[in-house]
Protein backbone atom coordinates (compact mmCIF):
# COMPACT_ATOMS: atom_id res chain seq x y z
CA UNK A 1 0.00 0.00 0.00
CA UNK A 2 2.81 2.39 0.84
CA UNK A 3 4.36 1.82 -2.60
CA UNK A 4 1.05 2.59 -4.30
CA UNK A 5 0.64 5.78 -2.26
CA UNK A 6 4.20 6.90 -3.05
CA UNK A 7 3.73 6.19 -6.74
CA UNK A 8 0.45 8.14 -6.72
CA UNK A 9 2.12 11.11 -5.00
CA UNK A 10 5.03 10.99 -7.47
CA UNK A 11 2.83 10.89 -10.56
CA UNK A 12 0.67 13.70 -9.20
CA UNK A 13 3.74 15.90 -8.65
CA UNK A 14 5.16 15.07 -12.07
CA UNK A 15 1.85 15.79 -13.81
CA UNK A 16 1.63 19.14 -12.04
CA UNK A 17 5.13 20.09 -13.23
CA UNK A 18 4.40 19.03 -16.81
CA UNK A 19 1.24 21.09 -16.93
CA UNK A 20 2.87 24.06 -15.16
CA UNK A 21 5.35 24.38 -18.03
CA UNK A 22 2.80 23.84 -20.79
CA UNK A 23 3.54 20.19 -21.55
CA UNK A 24 0.90 17.83 -22.89
CA UNK A 25 0.95 14.37 -21.31
CA UNK A 26 0.64 11.96 -24.23
CA UNK A 27 1.00 8.55 -22.60
CA UNK A 28 1.90 6.78 -19.35
CA UNK A 29 4.45 4.01 -19.83
CA UNK A 30 5.02 2.01 -16.64
CA UNK A 31 6.49 4.47 -14.15
CA UNK A 32 7.35 6.99 -16.87
CA UNK A 33 5.38 9.23 -19.18
CA UNK A 34 5.70 10.71 -22.63
CA UNK A 35 5.22 14.48 -22.63
CA UNK A 36 5.34 16.89 -25.56
CA UNK A 37 5.63 20.65 -25.54
CA UNK A 38 3.88 22.26 -28.49
CA UNK A 39 5.86 25.09 -30.05
CA UNK A 40 4.61 28.55 -29.22
CA UNK A 41 4.17 31.08 -31.92
CA UNK A 42 4.72 34.56 -30.54
CA UNK A 43 4.39 37.62 -32.73
CA UNK A 44 7.82 38.97 -33.64
CA UNK A 45 9.63 35.84 -32.48
CA UNK A 46 11.64 33.79 -34.97
CA UNK A 47 11.12 30.05 -35.35
CA UNK A 48 14.51 29.44 -33.75
CA UNK A 49 13.62 31.60 -30.72
CA UNK A 50 10.28 29.82 -30.40
CA UNK A 51 11.97 26.41 -30.44
CA UNK A 52 14.51 27.65 -27.90
CA UNK A 53 11.74 28.79 -25.56
CA UNK A 54 9.98 25.43 -25.87
CA UNK A 55 13.19 23.51 -25.12
CA UNK A 56 13.84 25.72 -22.08
CA UNK A 57 10.38 24.90 -20.70
CA UNK A 58 10.96 21.15 -21.13
CA UNK A 59 14.37 21.35 -19.43
CA UNK A 60 13.05 23.44 -16.54
CA UNK A 61 10.25 20.91 -16.06
CA UNK A 62 12.80 18.07 -15.94
CA UNK A 63 14.89 19.96 -13.39
CA UNK A 64 11.84 20.61 -11.21
CA UNK A 65 10.93 16.92 -11.19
Amino acid sequence: RRHTRLQGDWSSDVCSSDLKYGGDIIKFVGDAMIVMWPPESVAGQSTEDSASTTVRKAIQCALDI
